[in-house]
């Protein structure tokens, strides 16, 4: 019997691509263009990209953006 996979969300972990584009209420390419930007702080793991799920609700709430400051 196969046992379902938790998200890395579920279980305090980082958050994927597709994951924090449903927290950020986007879709994943706005996320790529964000990381691409500067104005999603992420980590590279291989070929993947991660992100803090608590930066991720940071951005959300409008706070830092990880954007050089104006």
């Amino acid at each position: 019997m196969r046992t379902k996979r938790r998200s890395t969300s579920e279980d305090g972990g980082l958050l994927s691509v597709p994951e924090a584009a449903r927290v950020l209420n986007v879709r994943p390419g706005q996320v790529y263009r964000l990381v691409e930007l500067g104005r999603l702080p992420h980590i590279r793991i291989g070929k993947y990209i991660r992100f803090s799920p608590d930066l991720v609700e940071q951005l959300m709430r409008g706070g830092d953006k990880g954007g050089p400051e104006t």
